[in-house]
């Protein structure tokens, strides 16, 4: 405590015994801020309820703001800051008059804000409630010791005046990893007696092992054995006892044990009256990796074995419950020695508890006499005695069962009359009487007695506020089930759960002390997801409620669709691609505009977000990509309108009679090509003839011709060159010739194919004349010799043609001696 007194009422044992896992909640708010200041009261106070309390990690509980000692308020507020690594806030509400006004709050990781104030002329007491703080020490924090510190506190009066505190009570909290239980915090043996602490762990992630040492006093108690408990029965241990000092090991080589659970049970026996402590130290736990964790000092839970001749108690030490339920008691010893008879006094507060009924205890020997009797509506009477002897074993045991009833809210005791409290004989009550087999009187016991707490009974089921969740991911809840005056019951029943979208597990909810807290998991996503906790009860009917809407979102892509699958567009034109992303838990959404997409770098185009403007024709793969998850389509890019057209080949040369394969290739304007020679039309000069069948030109004369080539209005042009075919014939020129005797004459073949074409075939022709003929050939000249009328043959490829030569002879005249001269 900060503090050195507590003036608050106690209600009760600290929260130490709920359990719940972690949330915290954000927000925004500010209330006011006073200009004058009040003395009002006596000594008033501000501050935290109960103001120290033990918890063990991963537990839920509650602390109370309460105001005590002042005039009548309008309003408050308060900051309080905590150690985030030791405890979480999960909610803080209005309690009392201000439960009905408008609050303002903001609760962040390691600091909370909240006020209330009444708006009108109303006021509230200056003793009381003012608000309930809900927190919870979460699995796998590290423990130990956090202060709950109030400051910025301020409270005004009915005159708005700044109310002035005496003190400001701040909360302790120690949040317990590992203790000795049931020794932590303090147990009652008596000498002799042989019993059994367990070492127990809370709130740790799954483990593989866990270590420990722990001193004692050993004039007061010996340790007799330790050996694994829960999930290491079994596993590997190692273990070292010494005068006072207890070592030891566990660990599971395949598999983890739960996060709470017991590591091991130690049996001690008591030598002697006293106190002896149970310290651990080196407390190490084994995470599922063999990570090992150290648990620090005040996260340990040492325990306190006091050591009496003989004990009775009430267990268990406090009973909490609702108005109208029955609770079960039983009156406990712990002697040395066997008992053959015993005697007590129970009385309590009738005005709070009614009593039903009672029983021997489960250890007392079946045909003992057993009697009990009511004298008065607050006291009972039991007597215990032989035959059978032993009536009662030694050590721990049981002298009876008492069943009550809580009639009315509070707390009270269930005394057993010890010998300080018992009044002179021959008056009632008489002290605690224990007989031994021998019927002697034992000594007095150490006698503890019993509380009863019983609260007004649950009416309804109250979340703290969810946030919003992700699908597929544990999140913690709190349930608190509250009375009609908004007080949390001692409600520890279970509520059925169920969510709006039908997926959440787990659906049950185990209450302690009214609180519940459990991790949930909810796999559809949804807007304005509520749960419901709903429980049959006895008196009120069916106690339901519901937590505020929050919105559960889609946990990672695991897959994604992209969109369309396949696609065929005119290169240039547009595309929308969307994609489509579905988690483990089916939930699918539109990921559009978080994804990436592509498109195989051959394909040209461009990208505007999912948009993609084609370019290059073909057959390309789009790929959308998110959080790399990816799916791929099939995108067709077909050819734009052709803006030009060539033609193939653009020359040739065939000769007559000779086909010709032309094509007639299309560009459009983002430079894709396509063969158009199907849908093209192909055409030559008219003076060309030949033939066409489709795109093969068959030629027949011969030239230079120019091959058109026409698609969608456009056209290219190629030159043809068709040469002569072989020769069909042969024509030779002259064809009749007459010459004198020694004139040279000059002979030309024309050659002609089958298509009609002519050339002159002279070069490569030969020329023959009659042998009489005489004369010389040179080339296709003939210079002629004799006289007479000869045949000229022109022949070419075997092809020939005839001409007739007419050479005329010279005339003479004869003188002796004479000059012969000729005459023409």
């Amino acid at each position: 405590m900060s503090t050195k007194s507590n003036p608050f009422k106690s209600v009760g044992k600290a929260g130490w015994v709920l359990s719940v896992t972690v949330m915290v909640l954000v927000a925004v708010a500010a209330l006011w801020v006073s200009l004058s200041y009040a003395q009002g009261g006596d000594d008033p106070t501000f501050g935290i309820e109960p103001a120290e309390m033990s918890v063990y990690r991963g537990q839920t509980f509650e602390v109370v703001v309460r105001i005590e000692g002042a005039d009548p308020i309008r309003g408050f507020d308060f900051r309080m800051t905590w150690d985030d690594s030791v405890v979480s806030v999960l909610d803080v509400e209005p309690l009392g008059p201000f439960a009905t006004v408008s609050t303002t709050k903001n609760i962040g990781t390691n600091e909370l804000f909240f006020g209330a104030a009444f708006i009108g002329g109303e006021t509230a007491p200056g003793t009381g409630d003012l608000a309930r703080i809900i927190l919870q020490a979460p699995v796998g924090s590290e423990g130990g010791f956090t202060l709950l510190d109030l400051h910025d506190v301020a409270v005004v009066d009915e005159n708005w005046n700044q109310v002035v505190f005496d003190e400001i009570i701040d909360g302790e909290v120690t949040a317990i990893a590992v203790e000795v239980s049931p020794a932590y915090p303090v147990q009652w043996v008596a000498v002799g007696s042989v019993f059994t602490e367990t070492i127990k762990f809370y709130g740790a992630n799954p483990l593989r092992g866990g270590e420990f040492w722990m001193t004692w006093d050993n004039t007061v108690v010996d340790v007799l054995d330790v050996q694994p408990a829960g999930e290491f029965v079994g596993g590997e241990f190692t273990k070292t006892i010494e005068a006072d000092t207890l070592g030891f090991v566990a660990f599971l080589k395949g598999g983890t044990a739960e996060g709470t659970g017991d590591l091991a049970v130690v049996t001690l026996q008591a030598l002697a009256p006293g106190v002896s402590p149970l310290d651990l130290f080196d407390v190490t736990l084994t995470d599922a990796e063999w990570v090992n964790d150290a648990v620090e000092e005040p996260a340990q839970g040492d325990g306190e074995v006091h050591v009496a001749e003989s004990v009775v108690w009430v267990a268990p030490e406090e009973s909490l419950m609702m108005v109208e339920d029955n609770f079960t008691i039983e009156v406990m010893k712990d002697t040395e020695e066997a008992l053959g008879g015993f005697e007590f006094y129970l009385v309590w507060d009738d005005a709070k508890v009614e009593f039903v009924d009672a029983a021997p205890g489960a250890d007392v020997a079946a045909g003992g006499n057993f009697t009990f009797t009511l004298r008065g509506p607050n006291m009972l009477w039991v007597v215990g005695a032989a035959p059978p002897l032993p009536l009662v074993p030694a050590g721990v045991a049981s002298l009876a069962e008492i069943t009550f009833k809580a009639t009315d809210v509070g707390i009270s005791t269930l005394d057993v009359i010890d010998a300080a409290e018992a009044p002179p004989e021959p008056e009632e009550p008489d002290p605690v009487i224990l007989f031994d087999t021998d019927l002697n009187q034992l000594p007095d016991p150490q006698v503890i007695d019993g509380l009863v707490d019983a609260s007004k009974r649950a009416v309804a089921f109250e979340f703290a506020e969810i946030a919003d969740q992700v699908a597929g991911d544990p999140f913690p809840i709190a349930i608190r089930a509250v009375t009609e005056d908004d007080d949390t019951a001692h409600y520890f029943g279970t509520a059925d759960l169920s969510d709006s979208t039908g997926t959440m597990t787990p659906i049950l909810a185990s209450f302690n002390n009214g609180l519940a807290g459990l991790d949930v998991t909810i796999t559809k996503a949804q807007t304005d997801v509520t749960i419901t906790a709903s429980a049959d009860d006895p008196v009120e009917g069916t106690i339901t409620g519901a937590s505020n809407p929050f919105t559960v979102t889609h946990n990672v892509a695991v897959a994604v669709t992209i969109a369309p699958k396949t696609a065929a567009v005119t290169a240039g034109d547009c595309l929308t691609y969307t994609l489509t992303a579905e988690d483990a838990y089916g939930n699918t959404w539109d990921a559009t505009a978080d994804a990436t997409f592509t498109i195989d770098a051959d394909a040209g185009g461009t990208w505007t977000d999912n948009e993609y403007c084609s370019e290059f024709a073909g057959t390309w793969t789009v790929t959308g990509e998110l959080d790399g998850v990816s799916d791929t389509a099939t995108l067709t890019v077909e050819h734009a309108e052709a803006v030009a057209v060539t033609i193939a080949p653009k020359t040739a040369a065939v000769n007559a009679g000779d086909c010709l394969t032309y094509t007639l290739m299309a560009e459009d304007a983002y430079g894709n090509t396509w063969d158009a020679t199907a849908e093209a039309t192909f055409t030559i000069d008219a003076e060309a003839g030949g033939t066409w069948t489709d795109n093969e030109y068959c030629s027949e004369k011969a030239g230079t011709w120019t091959v058109t080539g026409e698609y969608s209005g456009l056209s290219d042009t190629a030159t043809l060159t068709v040469e002569h075919a072989e020769a069909a014939s042969v024509t030779i020129a002259p064809k009749t010739a007459e010459v004198n005797a020694g004139d040279c004459v000059t002979y030309t073949l024309t050659a002609e194919d089958a298509y009609g074409n002519t050339w002159d075939a002279t070069a490569d022709a030969t020329f023959t004349i009659d042998a009489e003929a005489g004369g010389t050939w040179m080339d296709n000249v003939y210079c002629s010799e004799n006289a007479g009328t000869w045949t000229v043959t022109g022949e070419y490829s075997g092809l020939s043609d005839d001409a007739t030569l007419t050479v005329i002879g010279p005339e003479y005249e004869i003188f002796l001696p004479f000059v012969a001269r000729s005459y023409p």
